[in-house]
């Protein structure tokens, strides 16, 4: 089984780079293949910088952020789907288990 998280971000505020570190930390250790990652926000440098240092060459990061929206630029980065599982991250959700 092969999986990738992936997700497009919006880290606006300090809280919300928070929240997304909680929610790094409390899955992080899977069994995770590939992350790939849009970054856009007042804090999408410092978010990329955060996941570069802890993922490395698994990280796939993108800096779309288009006149056409969001699910425009989204659909860019589907081709780097590949795996049999895709979790779709939310920052702001934390792994309890």
């Amino acid at each position: 089984m092969s999986l990738t998280v992936f997700t497009n971000f919006k880290i606006e505020t300090n809280e919300n780079f928070i929240r997304m570190k909680d929610s790094f930390y409390s899955f992080n250790k899977s069994d995770i293949q590939k992350w790939v990652i849009n970054f856009r926000g007042k804090y999408k440098v410092k978010a990329k910088q955060f996941l570069d240092k802890e993922l490395g060459s698994k990280l796939i990061s993108f800096n779309l952020e288009s006149k056409h929206g969001w699910f425009h630029d989204t659909k860019k980065m589907l081709p780097f789907l590949d795996t049999d599982y895709i979790l779709y991250w939310i920052e702001d959700h934390i792994c309890l288990c």
